[in-house]
């Protein structure tokens, strides 16, 4: 019997939901911090991400079976659906 994971190739893309969470947690942290809300909140987006990846991506790329991308999904409030396809050898 063959193993389906050596016949097939398959990507692994990482869908980070809710990023927009982290978004509203980083704006709090920045206002702490003393920053005003403006900025705060022009700020946030970016800095979420850059501490996401510094704290949490960098740890999943270098697992066995890396994924080949990741993606971010802010203010999502309906239901997604996605598609992968396999490529078996």
């Amino acid at each position: 019997m063959h193993n389906l994971f050596f016949l097939c190739t398959v990507p692994v893309i990482v869908l980070f939901t809710k990023a927009d969470m982290l978004d509203a947690q980083m704006m709090e942290h920045l206002v702490n911090a003393g920053m005003n809300v403006e900025d705060a909140a022009m700020k946030a987006p970016e800095e979420s991400v850059a501490r996401f990846e510094k704290n949490f991506a960098q740890q999943l790329y270098k697992k066995k079976y890396p994924p080949k991308g990741h993606v971010y999904f802010r203010g999502v409030t309906h239901s997604f659906i996605f598609s992968l396809q396999i490529n078996c050898i």
